[in-house]
Formats: C-alpha cells, structure tokens, sequence
C-alpha cells in the first residue's frame, strides 16, 4: 500500500465532520418542511373552528333569551287566563239569554192558551 491510499486522521475526522454536518443539515431541512405542513394544516384546521364559531355567533343571535322567554309565557298565562274569564262570562250571558227566551215561550203560550180559553167561553156563551 502507498500513502496515497491513506488518509490521515485530521482529513478522516474532516471528513466524518462533513458528513455529520450534512446528516444535520438533511434533518434540520426535513423537520422545518414538517413544521411547515403541519403549521398549514392547523391554520386549515382553525379556519374550520372559526367558520364554526362565526356560525354559531350568527345563530345565537337569532335565540330567544331566557328573560324573553319568561317575559312572554307569563304574557301568554295572562291572555289565556283573561280568555278563560272572557270564555265564562259569555257563556253565562248565553245561558241568561237563553234563560229569558225560555221565559219569553212560556209567556207567549200562556198568553196563546188565555186567548183560546176566552174565544172558547165567548163561543159557548154564543150558542
């Protein structure tokens, strides 16, 4: 063997160094492209959240509160209960009216049968 065909240990540790350097270089370059991705793909991730987000802001203001709601069930239990006292009422007059309608046949009968008793008398006493 010649010397040509050996290296000394400075060129060999050079050499090991270079080397290295570039497994370090390859793998730095390879985990700044995966930060890249992944960065892209939380930030498409977080726009879907915010999309998200805005709709249901969008949504809650289209919601009844709660105040609101109590506000108009207690509105709605008075109007129905002014109704039920409203409903009764009519009916009671109905039944009034339908009471003296009554009372008015009765009268009108009475009145029908004193007139045919008095034409009846008249008529005996004729012949």
């Amino acid at each position: 063997m010649t010397d040509e065909d050996f290296i000394t240990l400075k060129e060999y540790f050079n050499m090991r160094l270079k080397y290295i350097e570039e497994k370090i270089s390859e793998r730095l370059e390879s985990q700044e492209k995966a930060v890249t991705v992944a960065y892209a793909a939380s930030n498409k991730r977080l726009d879907g959240l915010n999309e998200i987000r805005q709709i249901l802001e969008d949504q809650a203001k289209t919601f009844i509160t709660k105040v609101e709601f109590e506000t108009y069930q207690t509105m709605i239990r008075q109007d129905l209960a002014r109704f039920s006292t409203e409903i009764n009422s009519l009916n009671l007059s109905r039944a009034e009216l339908s009471g003296k309608a009554s009372q008015g046949q009765v009268i009108l009968s009475l009145i029908i049968g004193i007139t045919g008793l008095i034409l009846s008398i008249v008529k005996m006493f004729m012949n």
